[in-house]
């Protein structure tokens, strides 16, 4: 009994890692997981070669099945729908002592949401978490050349979409920290010199509070819908710069209350992409 829970439990960080990665919800994510230890439990291990695979074909194909009912449901989202930010200065998921991945953004995150599932499942478990082509065909029922093709065609997307960074994290903090400081100064012309001129700002309030309905496009409409918000808000706001999803961004609070989790897509030490989630069921 206790060869089997232990062994579950040395594989739960890199489990809860994919299917955070397939479904962009935490909460899923554990339930997802969960429904994997109880299969566990309930299973022959005697029957089965490959304990490691087994587990991470039970929670890649949960979430496949997860993801296209998702998708039907983000459809009906009201506004944008972004993922579920993880907000910790130790880059530690809530309450368990677990590493997010480190590519795991909310940029690549919100790019994922356009590949298929099966394209997404492919890309995460080889191009993120390092599995061979061959590993991937069994975790999620496909040939192997099926599997390549898939990735090659969410790589092509995701460069387009989701470039690399180029600074390095400090670098990064430190444009945030700019951010920030512009915002709260109401400064105008700041905000513009660390903006994009093609940047994009999507505001997620799941229809249960004010937030933006469509994503705000252009570096001339973005500077001002965000100077509207803090002249709206000012002396009510308070900033708490932390790490979501293992780069820069801030906790922002409304009279003492968590109000929403900014984090950024940075290109070139620009802010091309703003994340804003608003909505509580996330925060």
């Amino acid at each position: 009994m206790q060869d089997k829970e232990t062994f579950f439990e040395e594989q739960r960080p890199e489990l809860i890692n994919i299917a955070y990665g397939m479904l962009g919800n935490l909460a899923d994510a554990q339930d997802i997981v969960q429904d994997a230890y109880i299969r566990w439990n309930n299973v022959d291990r005697n029957q089965i070669s490959n304990r490691q695979a087994y587990l991470k074909t039970i929670v890649s194909r949960l979430c496949i099945d997860k993801f296209r009912s998702a998708k039907q449901q983000r459809e009906e989202y009201v506004g944008p729908w972004l993922p579920q930010p993880i907000a910790d200065s130790e880059g530690t998921l809530p309450n368990a002592d677990i590493e997010l991945h480190d590519k795991l953004t909310i940029a690549l995150l919100h790019v994922l949401e356009n590949l298929s599932p099966d394209q997404r499942a492919i890309y995460l478990l080889h191009d993120i978490f390092g599995y061979q082509f061959s590993e991937v065909a069994e975790l999620v029922g496909k040939k192997p050349a099926t599997c390549r093709k898939a990735a090659q065609r969410a790589r092509k997307r995701i460069r387009s979409n989701d470039p690399p960074e180029t600074i390095s994290l400090q670098q990064s903090k430190k444009v945030v920290e700019d951010f920030i400081n512009a915002l709260q100064a109401r400064d105008m012309s700041k905000l513009q010199e660390l903006i994009t001129d093609d940047a994009v700002m999507y505001s997620d309030g799941g229809g249960k509070t004010n937030a933006a309905p469509k994503p705000i496009e252009s570096l001339k409409k973005v500077s001002k819908f965000l100077v509207s918000i803090a002249e709206k808000t000012a002396g009510q706001v308070t900033v708490e710069q932390t790490r979501v999803n293992c780069r820069p961004g801030f906790r922002a609070y409304l009279n003492g209350e968590l109000h929403s989790i900014w984090s950024f897509d940075i290109t070139d030490g620009r802010i091309k992409k703003i994340f804003s989630v608003l909505n509580p069921d996330k925060l």
